[in-house]
């Protein structure tokens, strides 16, 4: 009976732990999260190995992290609101900041020039930063930021783990 019991016990933990880890697969493969705006987590981390701290450039993972933040704040603005960005204009600013001189022809580097961009289009069509404030800003906690509700802005620093990283 004691073996049934243990036995039974050992399949029904093993079954939780496949579950759980099952529904926080789609979690961990967010790295920020904005209304229906997503940005992955795998895209942060080329971003960071190219032009992180850790590289000749040495943008910090913070100031990435802000980006990456003010992209997917800009992008639900821009949904919410109807506005369109002319490919025209991305193109036309494109090639403006010495990194991305540098790396013209890498993929990461242009993907995330053009988020930086995109931002600065949809940011002149804002017409009071507050209005941002309504949206609310999930961080994967393993970047060491988090989103201050009541300024509107990244506080750098570890998170934690036992939050759902809705800080």
């Amino acid at each position: 009976m004691k073996a049934l019991f243990r036995s039974l016990i050992v399949v029904m933990t093993a079954g939780l732990l496949l579950l759980t880890g099952c529904a926080s697969l789609p979690q961990a493969s967010i790295g920020v999260e904005v209304g229906d705006q997503i940005v992955r987590a795998d895209e942060i981390d080329d971003v960071i190995a190219t032009i992180g701290k850790g590289t000749e450039f040495g943008i910090p993972t913070a100031q990435i992290m802000q980006i990456f933040v003010a992209s997917a704040m800009a992008q639900q603005y821009a949904a919410d609101h109807d506005i369109t960005i002319d490919e025209a204009d991305v193109q036309a600013a494109r090639g403006s900041d010495e990194v991305f001189v540098v790396l013209a022809d890498d993929p990461v580097a242009s993907g995330f020039e053009r988020r930086l961009i995109v931002v600065a289009l949809v940011g002149r069509q804002i017409p009071n930063p507050d209005v941002l404030a309504e949206y609310e800003v999930l961080i994967n906690p393993r970047y060491p930021v988090t989103w201050n509700v009541a300024e509107s802005s990244l506080v750098t620093g570890s998170t934690s783990l036992s939050s759902d990283h809705r800080s």
